[in-house]
């Protein structure tokens, strides 16, 4: 924008487009950026894990219910023990989602005010 401002410059207005240039600096915009960012950090977490705890199922496959006698005490020694946690994950990931998509629009609003107070608004003061 600096660029095309420069084209814009002549003897009558140059006191005018070096006040626009000087709102067109962003470093003010970037420090309230990551104020702005550590603030809807701490408002769009995710659930605390204990949440998902009920989630997670516990299984055990014995094949021993299905034999008798000595095959039975045999079978014993195959019990497999095992968690299945594909319905904490998908939980996980839709909280997550939803905690992301809440913290861009919240951002994307907040970034849009700021640039429109700290830029738009005094460069249209400026403009007759």
């Amino acid at each position: 924008m600096r660029e095309k401002l420069e084209v814009l410059r002549t003897p009558e207005n140059t006191t005018v487009v070096d006040e626009m240039e000087g709102c067109l600096t962003a470093s003010e915009i970037h420090k309230k950026a990551k104020a702005i960012c550590r603030d809807l950090s701490k408002e769009h977490q995710l659930p605390t894990v204990s949440t998902y705890y009920n989630k997670i199922s516990y299984d055990v496959w014995d094949p021993s219910d299905y034999e008798e006698g000595l095959a039975k005490f045999v079978a014993k020694s195959f019990i497999r023990h095992g968690f299945d946690c594909y319905d904490a994950i998908r939980d996980i990931e839709a909280d997550a989602q939803a905690a992301l998509d809440g913290f861009q629009a919240a951002f994307k609003e907040q970034m849009q005010d700021e640039i429109l107070e700290r830029i738009v608004e005094p460069v249209q003061r400026l403009l007759s």
